[in-house]
């Protein structure tokens, strides 16, 4: 199953989101909006998601960010509710099917 089929399993299929693994069709709300740019502003500000110059940065570091990705989503979704009904079924699948991989090596 790929990531695009999951997207289809949610239900995600009214506007167009294209990212590096999936295409989807989704309709996001204000609220589902709101979380996507908490999750944003999160994301853009944190190690993790800068890049390394040879022996530089902290890839320890780097890497406990990726983890608290799950904290930092749970605390976003809590923050949202139910309003924020696609951000929610996009996220959980994105870190379910692609953080989870990644940080279980």
């Amino acid at each position: 199953m790929t990531i695009g089929d999951l997207f289809k399993k949610w239900k995600l299929e009214n506007s167009s989101l294209i990212v590096g693994f999936a295409s989807v069709e989704f309709a996001p709300t204000e609220e589902d909006q709101a979380a996507a740019w908490d999750m944003y502003v999160k994301l853009v500000t944190r190690t993790a998601t800068q890049p390394f110059l040879p022996n530089t940065g902290d890839e320890k570091k780097a890497l406990e960010y990726v983890y608290l990705l799950f904290e930092t989503t749970r605390n976003i979704l809590k923050e949202k509710g139910r309003k924020a009904e696609q951000f929610t079924k996009i996220v959980i699948i994105v870190l379910n099917q692609v953080v989870r991989p990644f940080t279980a090596k």
